[in-house]
């Protein structure tokens, strides 16, 4: 019915589950995660409840497997349910009902965890591991998506899926939201599409971050910003969206006085985009920020501004 992949990374402090399956939905129903607490899944007969009772037993101080004994106790369905939990210094404890259908894996690992059910075969496990293993180096929610695309290429449900997810949170901090929470609840690409969606999402966490520092105090961001651009910028899943890190790039540089870096970047997203000079113009007046040492910029930024044509040197090839 579903396979998931639970892993930690101590290095970068994070901790998270993907998951996929035939029915809908499967990131409302599976799994479940608290930041500096753990991650957890109940699959198969899936109950909701044992999933919210294994992060609350974690919260409490309990270790995973002490959560499973105690959450399975007082469940009729324990025979048909398949749960797993994995708490942030590594730990994990897994369950497999006697009763859950299929091939079915339980496999745990140093700071990994893949459990399945109604699978093709448990081959699954072993795909999932050494896709997760790859790259360590990776974030890791992007390691967690590679296992998971990994183990259902491998022998996944055997009933096709049509549903996925992909939690991260802090494994350090529980003051923390959760970082990353996509969900795919009906497609007939799921896993292909959460992966789109987690390119979208690694665009949208460096705006996020520019927008809380707009001054670029923290030079590593800058450096990182810059660093995404050059490495993705050829990636078509995610082209519409750079001229948003590129402007604000741009902007903040001028902020800090940076004044030929700004420009720079303000000229790579207006050229994009020429609409986008009027919104510089707007920035650059309720800033009193030079907007570039171009004098031609400013002038095409006030006529775009204005709705007029901003000038033929706009469409040379």
């Amino acid at each position: 019915m579903t396979l998931s992949v639970l892993g930690l990374d101590a290095a970068r402090g994070q901790l998270g589950v993907a998951s996929a399956t035939h029915g809908v939905a499967v990131g409302a129903r599976v799994p479940w995660a608290r930041s500096g607490v753990g991650v957890a899944v109940t699959q198969a007969m899936t109950r909701r409840a044992l999933g919210r009772g294994s992060i609350d037993e974690l919260t409490a101080g309990a270790t995973p497997q002490a959560v499973l004994e105690r959450v399975l106790a007082s469940d009729p369905g324990a025979a048909n349910r398949q749960l797993a939990v994995l708490d942030v210094h590594g730990c994990a404890a897994l369950h497999t009902g006697a009763r859950v259908p299929g091939h079915t894996v339980a496999c745990a690992w140093p700071d990994l965890v893949v459990v399945g059910n109604m699978l093709r075969g448990t081959a699954a496990a072993e795909g999932a591991r050494e896709a997760f293993l790859r790259e360590p180096r990776r974030p890791l929610a992007h390691r967690l998506l590679d296992a998971l695309a990994a183990g259902d290429r491998t022998a996944g449900d055997c009933r096709g899926v049509r549903s996925a997810s992909l939690t991260a949170v802090s494994a350090v901090n529980r003051d923390e939201d959760i970082h990353l929470d996509l969900r795919v609840d009906d497609s007939a690409r799921p896993i292909d599409e959460l992966n789109r969606l987690l390119r979208l999402h690694d665009v949208q966490a460096l705006l996020s971050a520019l927008y809380a520092d707009p001054e670029l105090r923290d030079r590593e961001l800058a450096n990182a910003i810059e660093g995404f651009l050059a490495e993705r910028s050829g990636d078509p899943v995610i082209t519409p969206y750079l001229i948003d890190l590129q402007f604000w790039l741009g902007i903040g540089q001028l902020r800090r006085g940076a004044t030929e870096v700004g420009s720079y970047w303000l000229e790579q997203a207006t050229q994009r985009d020429p609409a986008w000079r009027a919104l510089a113009a707007q920035v650059a007046r309720s800033e009193g920020l030079a907007l570039t040492r171009d004098p031609g910029f400013a002038t095409r930024a006030a006529r775009t501004e204005r709705g007029e044509s901003p000038g033929s040197e706009d469409h040379a090839s």
